[in-house]
């Protein structure tokens, strides 16, 4: 999580907002993949029918998102990537 897409530089200071905020999106993306357990629960309760409708739902909202979450993350890497790209030619 240095910015630059790689953690072998041992130079490279780690921004720790950028750190939070890499963790917080994987930890909605981790929470959200275990919504598919009350599709037992929707069973029991109710139909089969609305258990496959809740899977269905859940699983093209999983998909994006995991899309949107993923997007997020590289586009503020990206940000600070470039950011430092700048600060080094400003320095050279």
């Amino acid at each position: 999580m240095d910015g630059l897409g790689e953690g072998t530089s041992m130079t490279t200071p780690i921004d720790q907002e950028e750190v939070k905020f890499v963790k917080g999106r994987n930890l909605i993306k981790s929470i959200y993949k275990y919504l598919w357990i009350p599709t037992w629960f929707v069973f029991c309760w109710l139909d089969l029918i609305y258990a496959l409708i809740y899977l269905m739902v859940w699983f093209i909202s999983k998909i994006i998102l995991n899309y949107l979450m993923d997007k997020q993350i590289k586009d503020r890497l990206n940000a600070s990537r470039e950011a430092r790209r700048l600060a080094a030619q400003n320095l050279g």
